[in-house]
């Protein structure tokens, strides 16, 4: 069996069986380090890839300095790969959060449309029955998380409070409301 320096001369060399042998040998912290950053089950396989790709780095760029072992230079490699890939995943949710339209605003415009018919109890009873069949589909392309936070959000709590009932990430609850906005207009256009 080859040692690494004889495997990472080899993949340089654009040995595939070097490489294999190589990802083979190192997998384990690959996906260790991958596990340990993702922040759910959902994100791991993302991490292990990312992994993958910055031990394709290590290998390219390694070079036999100050008498490193190559365990080192990789353990160094997926540290910053896997850090700006939570990095980038981070910047993206903040943006969706940030792009979000509110459903406080939302609520409002209702609001103002039921004060205003408010005097008359047909349309008072119509628009409770419109809403309960409407509502009622919603929660059909809903999943449990999601029709929990519908509820509670349909019960007035804030997505802060929301997320200290259910012990979710309040960055999680906000992309749980926008995958439940989503899946209303879904709904309602069925």
């Amino acid at each position: 069996m080859l040692d690494d320096y004889e495997l990472l001369y080899l993949a340089n060399e654009k040995n595939e069986d070097a490489i294999n042998e190589l990802l083979k040998k190192y997998y384990w912290l690959i996906s260790y380090k991958a596990i340990k950053c993702a922040t759910s089950k959902q994100d791991e396989e993302d991490f292990v890839n990312e992994g993958i790709i910055g031990f394709y780095e290590a290998i390219n760029s390694y070079k036999e300095i100050n008498n490193t072992r190559f365990i080192t230079y990789l353990n160094s490699c997926l540290d910053r790969r896997l850090s700006n890939y939570k990095k980038f995943l981070l910047r993206k949710k903040f943006h969706i959060l940030n792009n979000a339209l509110s459903l406080d605003d939302n609520n409002m415009q209702l609001d103002k449309y039921l004060l205003d018919n408010r005097e008359n109890p047909d349309i008072v009873l119509i628009n409770e029955e419109k809403y309960k069949i409407l509502k009622k589909r919603i929660l059909k392309y809903l999943n449990s998380t999601e029709e929990l936070v519908f509820i509670l959000k349909e019960q007035n709590y804030t997505p802060k409070e929301i997320s200290r009932i259910i012990d979710i990430k309040i960055v999680d609850i906000y992309n749980i409301i926008k995958s439940i906005r989503t899946k209303a207009i879904k709904a309602m256009s069925n």
